[in-house]
């Protein structure tokens, strides 16, 4: 019945009632009183938020998930008050409440700025500088810089190949792979494709996302084709080529965003730029990490912690098996501390 799976769910979040008025056919009861004042609580908070804030369709969805967060927070609160759950489940309720009150604040909070502080028309019309940081975005719609968007095409090429062959490993059926990767194409390409406040010519990048989601396309047909037909261990052997990838391929960014200055002197050399010439402002000049910016460069940082991390561990894990107290004792510190 549903008022078991009520009961179940309430018990599951603040334990079970230790009230003495509060047993068996009773128990349903006092849910019901702590949902009826947590009803009227939320509706208080519901009419004061469109009030306040009007009744746009984005105050509206802010206070319907304000309702609902103080819904659940309240009567969680109330219900534990009147059944004393506390009292059995001391642990348990004061767990189940916080993380209720937490939810509210969360959804209270980051809420109002999502839905009714933030000015999201100023950040779709600077979605380039949001994506890639303010030099990348001048060398694209501005004149006097080299257009440098080809080094982070680059690389996501070889990642989409890289995440498209890796999933083409695991032997899920291939639409499980094939619809969420399109739907986020999709998704990238609408970004690049939108005129609505562009600054730069969108043929050059819904071109090029449409030849990367075709590449993906590709790399995980024959990666799953490929483990289709093999034994086990060959699939395995494909994935670690695959991980060792990865790894390369964060090497790869950093040195194709900023190579070193040898390296801008021999393409500088090829493409006979003259010695009296900025190499920055050419081609074949890097991209100064100072200067990397927007998402790109929270990605480059996550990945550098995830490979940075891998490695220690894998070091500290060797370390902790190791007979000698000069590596063993120091690992096994670290792994314990930390």
């Amino acid at each position: 019945m549903i008022q078991d799976k009520i009961l179940d769910i309430e018990q599951s979040v603040i334990g079970k009632s230790s009230s003495p008025w509060a047993k068996d056919h009773n128990d349903i009861a006092f849910t019901y009183v702590g949902m009826g004042i947590s009803l009227i609580y939320s509706l208080f908070s519901f009419i004061n938020i469109t009030s306040d804030e009007g009744t746009s369709i984005k105050a509206i969805i802010f206070a319907v998930l304000v309702f609902l967060a103080t819904f659940l927070a309240v009567y969680l609160t109330v219900t534990s008050i009147l059944k004393l759950s506390f009292r059995k489940n001391p642990a348990t309720t004061l767990l189940g409440i916080i993380s209720a009150w937490i939810i509210y604040l969360v959804v209270s909070g980051f809420g109002h700025f999502a839905l009714i502080d933030a000015e999201w028309e100023v950040v779709w019309a600077n979605r380039v500088l949001v994506i890639v940081g303010q030099l990348m975005t001048e060398s694209l719609t501005q004149s006097y810089l080299p257009n440098q968007s080809w080094r982070l095409w680059s690389v996501l090429y070889l990642t989409f190949a890289i995440i498209s062959a890796a999933y083409g490993t695991t032997g899920d059926k291939p639409y499980k792979f094939l619809i969420p990767f399109t739907i986020f194409c999709g998704i990238l390409t609408y970004i690049a494709w939108n005129p609505t406040a562009i600054n730069y010519n969108s043929d050059e990048p819904v071109m090029k996302l449409l030849g990367a989601t075709i590449l993906s396309y590709i790399t995980f047909g024959l990666s799953y084709y490929y483990c289709s037909i093999n034994e086990e261990y060959k699939a395995n052997k494909l994935r670690s080529y695959l991980a060792l990838s990865s790894v390369l391929v964060f090497f790869f960014a950093v040195f194709i965003m900023n190579p070193p200055e040898a390296v801008q002197e021999l393409c500088a050399d090829i493409f006979s730029i003259s010695s009296d010439d900025n190499i920055q402002l050419t081609r074949c000049g890097g991209v100064e990490a100072s200067q990397w910016g927007g998402i790109f460069v929270n990605l480059i940082v996550a990945t550098a912690g995830c490979v940075l991390g891998f490695g220690i561990g894998v070091v500290l894990a060797f370390g902790r098996q190791s007979e000698l107290p000069f590596f063993k004792y120091p690992s096994v510190a670290l792994i314990e501390t930390v």
